[in-house]
């Protein structure tokens, strides 16, 4: 490969994984007053205290386990930055 050729390739590999990575455009205000936990749900979204009771349970691992829920085959535990939340 010559050298214009493999600085072409470089070139191309940075704009495509600068690309892929850029952050998405910045939240509007009422966007990022949505992601605030104290904020309230829209309609036909359940609240935090609605989930919390939902879901109270499965702080028990083995009540998960006997409900159906499986680990992970992967072992990844998903994060808020995985999914870009702050």
């Amino acid at each position: 490969m010559s050298s214009r050729s493999a600085t072409f390739v470089a070139s191309a590999i940075a704009i495509i994984t600068t690309t892929a990575a850029a952050p998405t455009a910045p939240l509007t205000p009422a966007e990022a007053a949505r992601i605030d936990a104290s904020s309230f749900p829209a309609p036909g979204e359940p609240s935090l205290a609605e989930i919390r009771h939902a879901t109270e349970r499965f702080r028990n691992v083995n009540v998960a386990l006997a409900e159906g829920y499986i680990r992970d085959p992967a072992n990844m535990c998903e994060t808020a930055e995985m999914t870009g939340q702050p």
